[in-house]
C-alpha cells in the first residue's frame, strides 16, 4: 500500500539526503515544494532524474537500491524567496499497489499565482500582486535574447532598473513632456524642484521663456559661464567678462539701461554715470570722497590732492581774504594734513592799484603785502 514517508527540507546550497526502505516498494512519488531545482539519486539504482520546482515525479527503486536517496539543490530560479515553502515530501508506493505512471510527471497548479515570476508570452496581465515578501524580492524581469544580464527589473522595495550595457533604454512621462534618451539626458519642459537640486557635472538649460527661475539663494560651488561662455566666474570668486561689455543697472525709471562700468578694446576702463545722478567715490566708511556730475569734479573730501598727467601733484587749494598788509590765515589745511602752500596769489578787488606780494608762509598764516589799504582776494595752491 501507498503511505506517507516523510519530508525533506530544502534551503540553498545545501544537498540532502533520506534514508527509506531498502526493498518492497515499487518506488517513491516526490512533490517538490519549493523554488529549488532537485536532482534526485536512487543510491545503487545508477538512476538519477531531475524534479522541477512545483512539479511531482514517481521514482522508480528497482533491485539494487541501497535505500538512501540523495538531493543535489541548485537555486536556478531568480524568485526563491517568494515561494511560500521549501520542502520535499515522499510518498512510498508498493509493489502490489496500481497507479498510472504515465501521469508522472505532473506540475502542481496551485503555485502558478506565487509571488514569483508571471510569464505571460504574447499575453497580458490583468494584475500583479506580490504582498508580504522581504525586501528587493524581483517581481518583474525581462532579458532581451543575446544580452547577459536583465534588462529591465523591478523589485518589491520600489527600485527600477531600465536599460543594460547592450541597450540602454529610456522612459517616456507625461505624453513625452518628460522623456530620456539612451546616453543619460533627461529632457523636461519645467523642472520644479522645493528641496535641493543637485547636477554632478555639466548642467545645460535651454529654451525660451524665464529659464532658470530660483526663488530664494543660489549656490554654485565651482565655476559659472553666463552668455555663452563671455563671462566666468572662478570658483575663488573672481569675474571676468571680455572688452566691449559692459556692467549696467536700470536707471530711476526702473526700466532704461545705463552702462556703469565698461572696458573697450583697447583695455581702457570707464566709470559711468546713469542720465540723472553722479558718479562717486565713497571709502570702506562710506565716506564721500570723489563726487562727479556732468563732468565736473564737485568736491574732494579728505582726499590727499590730485596727481596729473605731468607728475605735478596739487595737495588742495583755499581763499581768504583781507585788507592792506597783515598777517593771516590761509586754511589750507581744511583736510588736516600739515603742509605750506606751494604758491599764494592776492589780487586787488576793488578800485585802485597797489604791489601785491606775500612772505613768510607756515603751515596756517602767511604775510601779505600790499601797497595801499585795499581789499584784497588771495588763492592758495
Amino acid at each position: 500500500m501507498t503511505y506517507f514517508a516523510g519530508i525533506v527540507d530544502l534551503s540553498s546550497g545545501k544537498n540532502q539526503s533520506f534514508q527509506g526502505v531498502q526493498s518492497g516498494l515499487l518506488g517513491y512519488i516526490i512533490g517538490n515544494e519549493s523554488g529549488f531545482t532537485v536532482v534526485v539519486d536512487m543510491q545503487g539504482t545508477g538512476h538519477s532524474k531531475t524534479l522541477y520546482p512545483g512539479c511531482v515525479d514517481l521514482f522508480e527503486t528497482g533491485e539494487n537500491f541501497t535505500g538512501t536517496i540523495n538531493f543535489i539543490v541548485t537555486s536556478k530560479l531568480s524568485n526563491l524567496s517568494s515561494w511560500p515553502s521549501a520542502f520535499l515530501q515522499l510518498d512510498a508506493v508498493g509493489i502490489q499497489d496500481t497507479i498510472n505512471e504515465n501521469s508522472y510527471p505532473m506540475p502542481l497548479p496551485r503555485l502558478v499565482n506565487i509571488g514569483g515570476s508571471v510569464n505571460f508570452v504574447g499575453g497580458t496581465a490583468t494584475n500583479i500582486v506580490n504582498d508580504g515578501n522581504a525586501a528587493d524580492t524581483q517581481i518583474i524581469e525581462s532579458t532581451v535574447s543575446g544580452d547577459v544580464g536583465s534588462c529591465v527589473t523591478l523589485t518589491n522595495d520600489g527600485n527600477l532598473v531600465i536599460g543594460d550595457a547592450a541597450h540602454h533604454g529610456s522612459v517616456k512621462f507625461d505624453n513625452n513632456i518628460i522623456s530620456s534618451n539612451d546616453s543619460g539626458t533627461l529632457i523636461v519642459a519645467n523642472l520644479v524642484d522645493n528641496g535641493t537640486l543637485i547636477v554632478t557635472g555639466d548642467a545645460t538649460f535651454n529654451g525660451a521663456g524665464t529659464g532658470v527661475q530660483v526663488t530664494n539663494d543660489l549656490h554654485v560651488l565651482g565655476r559659472t559661464q553666463l552668455e555663452n561662455g563671455k563671462i566666468v566666474t572662478s570658483s575663488s570668486g573672481d569675474i571676468t567678462i571680455p572688452n566691449n561689455v559692459y556692467f549696467t543697472a536700470l536707471d530711476t525709471d526702473g526700466a532704461t539701461k545705463r552702462i556703469l562700468i565698461s572696458v573697450d578694446s583697447l583695455g581702457n576702463t570707464a566709470i559711468h554715470a546713469a542720465s540723472t545722478g553722479h558718479t562717486q567715490l565713497k571709502d570702506g566708511g562710506n565716506t564721500l570722497w570723489t563726487d562727479i556730475s556732468s563732468g565736473t569734479i564737485a568736491q574732494q573730501v579728505k582726499g590727499n590732492g590730485f596727481e596729473w598727467y605731468n607728475n605735478n601733484f596739487l595737495p588742495e587749494i583755499s581763499f581768504f581774504t583781507g585788507n592792506g598788509s597783515g598777517t593771516y590765515n590761509h586754511g589750507f589745511n581744511g583736510a588736516g594734513e600739515s603742509i605750506s602752500p606751494f604758491h599764494v596769489i592776492p589780487i586787488v578787488n576793488e578800485a585802485g592799484s597797489a604791489t601785491q606780494g606775500y612772505d613768510s608762509v607756515t603751515t596756517t598764516q602767511v604775510h601779505i603785502t600790499l601797497g595801499a589799504a585795499l581789499n584784497f582776494k588771495a588763492f592758495c595752491v
